[in-house]
């Protein structure tokens, strides 16, 4: 018979890095809603971004153990939001479809090229200074001409 191993949030989050605590803690919080974790909380607390936490305590098996695994990567390779880089392990070992993130950042790439606007070069500098040197040429302009005057007078 396996013996039960059952550890603390706490001491798991102080193993991840410090950037990445909060949003493991989010993410075994949702873990724990989906029942992918058994988790029940206890009296001790802890402290995580000047936010005070309730320690938890969770079943260590093999099925926390590959969620942790793949949770510490994906926050470690996080690039603001785009999630679109994998490790290069899950590329080799089938766990990421390659042909459906090589489509989507080529996608991202068409995307990025759209929005860049172009440098000023130097000849694009040049004639904006001679442009801005040289006075604008006189146009004249129409004569005014008195307000007609009312005949309320």
């Amino acid at each position: 018979m396996t013996q039960i191993q059952y550890r603390k949030l706490s001491e798991v989050i102080a193993s991840v890095g410090e950037d990445h605590r909060l949003g493991y803690l989010k993410l075994f919080l949702a873990a724990v809603e989906a029942e992918t974790i058994d988790a029940v909380p206890n009296e001790a607390t802890f402290n995580i971004k000047k936010r005070v936490q309730r320690d938890l305590t969770f079943d260590a098996s093999p099925a926390f153990e590959d969620w942790h695994e793949v949770t510490v990567r994906a926050l470690a390779l996080k690039r603001k939001g785009r999630g679109l880089a994998v490790h290069s392990d899950d590329v080799v070992t089938g766990k990421v479809d390659f042909r459906a993130k090589a489509k989507a950042f080529r996608q991202e790439l068409k995307r990025r090229k759209g929005r860049v606007k172009p440098k000023a070069g130097p000849a694009k500098l040049k004639t904006e200074t001679l442009q801005e040197a040289q006075p604008a040429p006189a146009t004249p302009q129409k004569a005014r001409q008195p307000r007609a005057e009312t005949e309320a007078e």
